[in-house]
């Protein structure tokens, strides 16, 4: 049975339900989404930065319109991961096209009226405090004043001059299904990526994309750093311990793109004699330490336990729905 409650993210009104060791809860501005009752008992959210609140909610409203809700709960082990994968506006600027990619999606079709139904959820969309709509009014103004949209804060239209700018924004959005792979070029890992990594992404809606398997003519950097930019997820397999590995991985989380590590527990490709992959990393990268790294012994390992994690995540996208606004 549901219960009226405070939405941990928010504070406005929410109704939840407690299941086992988690509360389950719909917020009209946040989402829908689960919290560990540790947190909650502890007053966790109330510690947390402004910021790192903002993008919390922002990952939950961004999953809630994509999936219904977000799949990972929010506890003290995986709020970090939860809020890492936000897609936070760098500037105002930004804000504002972002809001005309919204816009856009919500239009039946061209000359259509949008109508806002809730500027607080729309805030949170755009990293903004729900319970200041002052900063969500300022923007819709100005895309009106400068002939972005046609109407208020209540009911409008995009202009010509405003679907180009939604247009052109979008494409740059990593609003795909890609999913870039970064792992040891070597024929003893080709089994790793067939019958482990490329399955498991697949099962979980994603198009794995590795470089050394595309046809392009450009200078690989740059159609590496390209392709990571538009993936939706970053897997990097650290076995081989191969430095582009690691440094595809550090753009990648730069970018505020999801990134999961796997590592084989083995020596797979090693000469006889040789220390653990899995020990190596441990040993020699620090900065990596701090990262879960998934550990696998086969192919059909990896398989298995690279999905689970995307899942555990919240990251898979095989179900998609779609939310009202």
């Amino acid at each position: 049975m549901a219960n009226s409650d405070k939405c941990e993210l928010c504070g406005d009104q929410a109704t939840s339900h407690a299941e086992n060791l988690l509360v389950h809860f719909r917020c009209a501005w946040c989402g829908n989404y689960s919290v560990d009752y540790g947190w909650i008992t502890s007053g966790k959210s109330a510690s947390l930065p402004p910021k790192h609140l903002a993008r919390l909610r922002g990952v939950v409203r961004r999953d809630t319109d994509e999936h219904g809700r977000c799949n990972a709960p929010i506890g003290f082990d995986s709020w970090q991961e939860v809020a890492s994968r936000h897609d936070e506006p760098a500037d105002s600027m930004t804000q504002m096209e972002r809001l005309l990619v919204l816009l856009a999606d919500r239009s039946p079709y061209f000359g259509a009226e949008c109508k806002i139904d809730s500027l607080p959820a729309m805030s949170v969309r755009l990293y903004l405090p729900p319970h200041d709509i002052a900063p969500i009014r300022t923007i819709i103004s100005q895309l009106s004043r400068e002939d972005f949209l046609d109407g208020d804060e209540t009911r409008c239209r995009l202009t010509t001059k405003g679907w180009e700018v939604a247009r052109s924004t979008r494409r740059t959005m990593r609003t795909g299904n890609q999913a870039f792979v970064g792992m040891w070029f070597n024929a003893v890992m080709d089994a790793v990526f067939d019958n482990g990594i490329s399955p498991a992404l697949r099962n979980c809606g994603y198009a794995p994309y590795r470089v050394d398997r595309e046809g392009h003519n450009n200078k690989i950097d740059d159609q590496i750093m390209a392709n990571i930019r538009k993936s939706r997820i970053f897997v990097g397999d650290l076995t081989g311990l191969r430095p582009n590995v690691f440094y595809e991985a550090g753009f990648a989380l730069g970018l505020g793109i999801p990134v999961l590590l796997t590592c084989n527990e083995g020596t797979v490709g090693a000469s006889a004699g040789s220390t653990s992959w899995f020990k190596q990393v441990a040993d020699s990268a620090f900065d990596v330490r701090q990262y879960v790294i998934t550990g696998w012994d086969t192919p059909a390992d990896l398989n298995t336990k690279l999905d689970l994690r995307i899942r555990a995540l919240g990251l898979n996208i095989d179900q998609p729905t779609t939310a009202s606004l």
